[in-house]
C-alpha cells in the first residue's frame, strides 16, 4: 500500500494505471494521480481545524491570499453535519476518519487505500463508515479494504487479494472465496 500510495519505492516490478506503467517518488505524485491512503494511524494536525487540516498543503488561493470562504464551503459540502472550524483535537475518532476521507476525495481520489479503518470504532460508527464507502463506490471510486476482520471484507468487497506474512496467497471474487 505505501508503494502503491508512493510512501516507499519498489525494489522491483512494475504498476500501471490505465494501461500505463507508473512509479511515484512521492505521496503527491501518487495523489496527482488519484491515489490516497488513509493510513491506521490518522495524519491529521489536532491543533489545527477540520478545514485547516483538509486543505493543508493544497490551499486555495485568491490572487496572493487564501480562500478562506471557498475551503470553508468545499469543507462543508463534504462534511456537512460538522462545523469546519471546529479543532480536530475536540472530534472522536469517527470523526477524524471522516475528514481525512472527505480530505481523500477533495484530491479526487480514483484509488482509495484504508488501511484497518474500523481498528478504533464502535459498531455505529462502522455501521457509518460502510454506508459512505457504498456512496464512494457507487461514484465510482475504488476502494482497497485493508482488515483482518472477515465479517467486514466479506461485505464490502468485491473482490479479496489474501497476501499472509508479505506473500501472495490467492485473489478472487469475495462471494466465491471461503474464509478457510
Amino acid at each position: 500500500m505505501k508503494i502503491l500510495a508512493g510512501y516507499e519505492r519498489p525494489s522491483g516490478g512494475t504498476g500501471s494505471i490505465d494501461g500505463v506503467i507508473k512509479a511515484f517518488n512521492t505521496s503527491r505524485d501518487a495523489e496527482a494521480t488519484g491515489i490516497v491512503l488513509i493510513h491506521q494511524e490518522l495524519n491529521l494536525a489536532d491543533h489545527l481545524s477540520i478545514v485547516q487540516n483538509m486543505f493543508l498543503g493544497h490551499e486555495k488561493r485568491r490572487g496572493l491570499f487564501l480562500d478562506e470562504p471557498a475551503m470553508r464551503e468545499a469543507a462543508r459540502t463534504r462534511l456537512a453535519d460538522v462545523d469546519p472550524d471546529t479543532r480536530v483535537r475536540d472530534l472522536i475518532v469517527a470523526e477524524k476518519q471522516r475528514v481525512e476521507i472527505a480530505k481523500a476525495i477533495l484530491r479526487d481520489a480514483r484509488l482509495l487505500i484504508m488501511d484497518e479503518p474500523t481498528a478504533t470504532l464502535t459498531p455505529a460508527e462502522t455501521q457509518r463508515l460502510f454506508a459512505l464507502i457504498a456512496r464512494l463506490k457507487e461514484d465510482g471510486v475504488t476502494i482497497v479494504y485493508i482488515s483482518h476482520k472477515l465479517d467486514e471484507v466479506e461485505r464490502v468487497t468485491d473482490e479479496v487479494i489474501v497476501v499472509c506474512d508479505g506473500r501472495f496467497v490467492t485473489r478472487g471474487s469475495t462471494a466465491e472465496t471461503t474464509r478457510q
